[in-house]
C-alpha cells in the first residue's frame, strides 16, 4: 500500500519539521512526502532541504511566488496523482500529530467504512476539548470533543484539508481546489464538489489530529456573528469567497428574492459594524470582497493587488 502525503508550507520554520518527524515515525509510513512551500522568506526551505538529505521520502517543490493554500494544494495534489499511490493525505504546515497510529487509523476508516473521501477529527491545538472545526450530529453541529467522539462515525460529511484522505480514483476525478480562490473557502468549495459528486464520505474521529482554531475570527455584533479578521488580505479573500460561494452555490436552496435579502442583510450588518468601530479602511477592503463575490470577479485586479500587498 502505497500512500502520499501533501503538505503547503509558508514561512512554517517553526513547525514544518515537527509535522514531517511525526510523519516519518508513523506505524503506517508514508511511501512519499510532498511539501509544497509557497516562496516562504523565512528557513522553510532551508529546514526541508536540510531534512530531505536523509530522508528519501521527502520531496520538496520550492515555489517563487506565493499561489495561497488553494494554488499549493491544487499543485501538490497534482504531483501526488503521479506517485503510484492507494491514498493521498493532505495537511496545512501548523497541524501537529502526536499519535504514531494516525496514519493507520485514518486509512483503516476508509477501507472499513468503504469510503472514496474522508477526514480527521480536527482539535483545537490550544484547547483540546474543543474541535476546529463544528460537526454535524444528529443533536445538532458542535465542537464538543467529547460529544463527537461519543458519537457513532460520522458518515455523509467531510472536512478539508488538514487530515483529509482521499483515493487515488477520486483524486482523479476531482483534481483538487481551484487555484482562483487563492485561500479561505478554497476547502469549501472543494467540499460542495465531492458532496456533489455523491462520493462516498466520513470522518474518522479516531484519527485526531491538532490544528489552531478559528473561532476566535467569530465576532458577535447586534446579535449576529461576524467574521472578522485583523489580516485585511485574509478578510478580503474570506469575505470574497464566503460572498461567491454563497451567491453560487447555496443561494439555489432559496428563492431569488430571499437571496437578495439576505445578501443585503449582510451587507448592511458589516457595513454598520465597520463604521462604529471607525474601521474605514476594513470597510473599503470588505465592500471591494463583497462585490467581487457577488460579480463571482475571482481574478479581478483589486484581488491581484491584494495578493501583492499582503501576501509578498
Amino acid at each position: 500500500m502505497n500512500i502520499t502525503c501533501v503538505i503547503v508550507s509558508h514561512n512554517s520554520a517553526n513547525t514544518i519539521k515537527q509535522l514531517v518527524d511525526s510523519l516519518l515515525v508513523q506505524s503506517l509510513k508514508p511511501t512519499i512526502i510532498i511539501v509544497v512551500d509557497n516562496a516562504s522568506s523565512d528557513d522553510t526551505v532551508y529546514i526541508l532541504q536540510k531534512h530531505s538529505a536523509y530522508s528519501n521520502t521527502l520531496q520538496v517543490e520550492s515555489l517563487s511566488f506565493n499561489i495561497g493554500g488553494a494554488g499549493g494544494f491544487r499543485r501538490g495534489l497534482e504531483l501526488a496523482i503521479n506517485t503510484a499511490s492507494d491514498y493521498i493525505v493532505t495537511f496545512d504546515d501548523d497541524v501537529r500529530i502526536t499519535d504514531s497510529e494516525y496514519i493507520k487509523k485514518l486509512v483503516s476508516f476508509v477501507k472499513n467504512e468503504k469510503l472514496d473521501v474522508a477526514s480527521s477529527l480536527v482539535v483545537d491545538i490550544d484547547n483540546h476539548k474543543q474541535s476546529s472545526f463544528y460537526y454535524k450530529l444528529p443533536s445538532g453541529s458542535t465542537n464538543n470533543v467529547e460529544l463527537i467522539s461519543q458519537s457513532k462515525s460520522l458518515i455523509n460529511d467531510v472536512k478539508f484539508f488538514n487530515g483529509a484522505i482521499l483515493t487515488i480514483y477520486a483524486l482523479n476525478e476531482l483534481k483538487g481546489p481551484r487555484p482562483e480562490f487563492f485561500i479561505r473557502g478554497d476547502e469549501q468549495e472543494f467540499r460542495l464538489r465531492v458532496l456533489s459528486s455523491n462520493y462516498k464520505v466520513g470522518v474518522a474521529k479516531d484519527a485526531i489530529i491538532y490544528h489552531p482554531s478559528t473561532h476566535q475570527e467569530s465576532v458577535k455584533f447586534k446579535g449576529n456573528n461576524l467574521i472578522i479578521i485583523k489580516h485585511l488580505g485574509k478578510q478580503y479573500f474570506s469575505t470574497r469567497n464566503r460572498v461567491y460561494l454563497y451567491s453560487r452555490f447555496y443561494g439555489h436552496q432559496h428563492s431569488p428574492l430571499k437571496m437578495f435579502r439576505m445578501l443585503t442583510k449582510s451587507l448592511y450588518v458589516y457595513c454598520n459594524y465597520y463604521i462604529s468601530h471607525k474601521d474605514y479602511i476594513g470597510l473599503y477592503i470588505w465592500l471591494r470582497a463583497f462585490i467581487d463575490g457577488v460579480s463571482g470577479r475571482l481574478n479581478s485586479t483589486f484581488s491581484n493587488t491584494i495578493k501583492h500587498k499582503y501576501f509578498e
